[in-house]
């Protein structure tokens, strides 16, 4: 399909979903933009999402960064599905290809190519980053800057995992706290405690899975639980803080309340067996009273 993306957060923004599972955000480009999305055998609900006010912001900024070209809509066009295989045949303008014709290549480990060293399971489990020095695998660095063990809050004990502070830093910035699984992984849960002191348009934190955003989270100024599902097999988690993702320049002052960083804390791997799973899927709860299944962090 063909999209027209003309949204600005804090004011809006648009999302492509497939079967209820965000697969990306879609940015503004002053232009029409392909969208090509992969489908697996089998029905599928896919989603184009406009959200005004996603953030929920009882006062917006004084302006868009450009008025002149901001419309706050999402346009659609040209939305065609192909078999996988399938060739569309060129037009009647176009010049034929003697390019010989290409296929997916196979799935690639998404562990670190850095010495290709194995992944190593997540020690301690969970792990509220009281000891030892990071990053360490299976935790790896990415972006502009890196999150650090931190003392100034803390959810478990007396440490936390703190984002990088970018304040004053000139135009957009993201910095990436990498978990990764590997691929003996069972499939499960990611615990975690986060509290998320940002604001759009200043910054925002998110948990992405597998390079598809998972939840994020906007003025979260206490402790907050989260627990997100994995599927068994190799993982690749990502706690990224963006900050000044639109390239406002100048922000607009931070709410008072608001510190500008995002804390992490207790994450924990859990591995749960096939039934305890299938009842997840299900909205069941994990455990039944009077049931004796057994579960264990990884």
């Amino acid at each position: 399909m063909w999209v027209y993306v003309s949204t600005e957060m804090p004011f809006d923004r648009a999302e492509l979903y497939v079967d209820g599972n965000k697969r990306r955000d879609l940015q503004s480009t002053g232009d029409w933009q392909e969208l090509v999305v992969q489908l697996s055998p089998g029905p599928h609900t896919v989603e184009l999402r406009y959200q005004y006010n996603p953030a929920n912001l009882g006062v917006f900024p004084p302006s868009v960064s450009n008025p002149a070209t901001y419309l706050g809509a999402v346009f659609v066009d040209d939305v065609y599905f192909l078999e996988a295989g399938a060739v569309l045949p060129p037009s009647p303008a176009a010049v034929p290809s003697t390019a010989t014709p290409q296929t997916l290549a196979p799935t690639q480990s998404l562990a670190p190519t850095i010495g290709l060293a194995p992944i190593a399971p997540l020690d301690p489990n969970p792990d509220s980053f009281e000891t030892g020095s990071w990053p360490v695998n299976p935790w790896f660095s990415s972006g502009d800057g890196d999150w650090a063990i931190s003392t100034v809050r803390a959810s478990d004990g007396t440490s936390s995992f703190q984002s990088p502070d970018f304040d004053g830093s000139p135009g957009p910035r993201v910095s990436n706290a990498t978990l990764m699984i590997g691929p003996d992984y069972g499939g499960g849960l990611m615990n975690v405690v986060v509290l998320a002191s940002v604001l759009p348009p200043h910054d925002f934190f998110t948990i992405n899975i597998d390079g598809v955003t998972a939840t994020q989270f906007a003025s979260v100024i206490e402790w907050q639980p989260v627990s997100l599902g994995l599927s068994p097999g190799e993982h690749k988690i990502d706690f990224s803080y963006e900050y000044n993702t639109f390239g406002a320049d100048p922000l607009p002052p931070r709410q008072p309340q608001i510190e500008g960083a995002a804390w992490i804390d207790s994450v924990e791997i859990v591995e749960l067996t096939r039934r305890q799973q299938n009842r997840l899927r299900g909205g069941m709860n994990l455990l039944s009273a009077g049931e004796d299944e057994e579960f264990s962090a990884r």
